[in-house]
């Protein structure tokens, strides 16, 4: 594993032609930007995304691109200003940073992913979005990172700038920009304030639960995660469409399916914990059309949830039994989410991390072209720094020219990249196996 401190093969910085130059403005972050500014004191909080290119543009085509990007979009051009109540400062940030590292494998951009997602972006100086790209030019193949703040966007903004940028640098026009997005809580719903303190309750009471269960359980006492280990594979088109049929002739979903191949898998090598902490950010409007693959097929309940795993329990059984345990949690979320986020700063403010936190992500929504001339996109990945999730995995699955793709992220404490390559292998045989 890389220090955030020792970038690897020393990527060269490829120079901006300039940056934007506006009069200074100020705007105050809502409750849950507060809360990942505030995180940041104690853990990275950065999104990912990769995209595997074919025909890959030059860096210099690549940098045209993201100054264009940086300014379709408000957010790219804003730094943070912190103290009690941090603000955007929206007016003069560099452009882009754009890092290069030759490319010599498949796998190389795999350390400097790990590293890209444990090392926090300059928020002070901004802007909070940059790219690594690990690029071969005599072979036109590369591996592109794009990495932003949490506090600027989430799994479909991130998705949404990557199809744009790919079709920047292919010279084909993206649709309209998109405008400043209002804070995360004023996109939940506004239910009645009693509604609302319920679902607070009935939330808060979740996660206490089990807490406390964990506590019972864990030999160890948990310690607050730093570091990042991440891990790929993907279903063919056929294995996927299998999988499909099954869960749904099985009475349940594939993120049910997904979820009792990942908790077997835990089990197997964590034998004395029969539970673990589990976040699954689903995609909520997926894009494999050929296999009518629906949002219902995914089940969207996202969050982070302490998970019982019983020993004895086939495949598909375990399946509906997970599903069910983590809709039943995570039902009362979104309008709960407010009011966890305020409980949540005042626990970061106070200097202590969260023992576990809600989480809303729908990170899977690939709704952009893969064929682009002679700029191909083989492959979409996606990765959120682990500890961030409060989790002791965060499984992102997407859905990418009929397939899927299977992303985990563990926090380091748990297990190593080797072994997090492992227990995919397993998920991946298991999901074979069950379809």
């Amino acid at each position: 594993m890389l220090s955030p401190s020792s970038p690897p093969q020393a990527p060269v910085p490829v120079p901006a032609a300039g940056h934007l130059r506006t009069l200074p403005r100020f705007e105050r972050l809502g409750v849950s930007e507060q809360f990942f500014v505030n995180l940041r004191r104690h853990t990275s909080t950065n999104l990912a995304r990769v995209l595997v290119l074919e025909g890959a543009p030059t860096p210099r085509e690549l940098q045209v691109a993201l100054q264009q990007l940086q300014v379709r979009h408000p957010l790219l051009r804003v730094r943070i200003a912190e103290g009690l109540v941090p603000y955007y400062v929206h007016g003069e940030v560099p452009a882009p940073r754009l890092w290069v590292t030759e490319r010599r494998s498949d796998t190389d951009y795999l350390d400097l992913l790990e590293h890209v997602l444990n090392t926090p972006l300059p928020a002070r100086r901004g802007p909070l979005l940059e790219a690594h790209y690990v690029y071969c030019e005599r072979t036109r193949r590369g591996e592109l990172i794009l990495v932003a703040e949490h506090v600027i966007g989430d799994g479909v903004s991130m998705n949404a700038l990557c199809g744009e940028l790919v079709a920047l640098v292919a010279r084909v026009a993206p649709s309209a920009p998109r405008q400043h997005r209002p804070v995360l809580e004023a996109l939940l719903p506004r239910p009645a304030w009693p509604v609302r303190a319920r679902s607070f309750a009935a939330a808060l009471a979740s996660f206490a639960q089990g807490a406390l269960q964990r506590a019972r359980h864990e030999r160890h006492p948990r310690q607050a995660a730093t570091t990042s280990a991440y891990a790929f594979a993907e279903l063919d088109s056929a294995q996927t469409r299998a999988l499909i049929a099954k869960a749904r002739e099985q009475q349940t979903t594939v993120t049910g399916a997904l979820m009792a191949a990942v908790a077997q898998a835990i089990r197997r090598l964590r034998r004395t914990s029969p539970r673990l902490a589990l976040s699954v950010p689903v995609n909520m409007r997926p894009r494999l059309a050929t296999h009518a693959l629906s949002a219902e097929d995914l089940g969207n309940y996202t969050g982070v949830a302490y998970l019982s795993a019983e020993p004895g329990l086939g495949h598909w059984e375990l399946a509906r039994s997970l599903r069910a345990q983590l809709q039943r949690r995570t039902d009362a979320l979104p309008s709960a989410v407010p009011l966890i986020y305020r409980m949540g700063n005042r626990v970061l403010r106070a200097g202590r991390p969260p023992a576990a936190h809600a989480m809303i992500s729908n990170s899977g929504v690939v709704d952009w072209g893969r064929d682009f001339g002679t700029l191909r996109v083989l492959a979409f990945r996606s990765a959120t720094a682990a500890p961030m999730l409060s989790a002791d995995f965060a499984l992102f699955v997407n859905t990418f020219d009929g397939r899927l793709s299977l992303n985990l992220v563990f926090a380091e404490q748990v297990v190593t990249r080797e072994e997090a390559g492992a227990v995919l292998a397993r998920i991946r045989a298991s999901l074979t196996e069950a379809s």
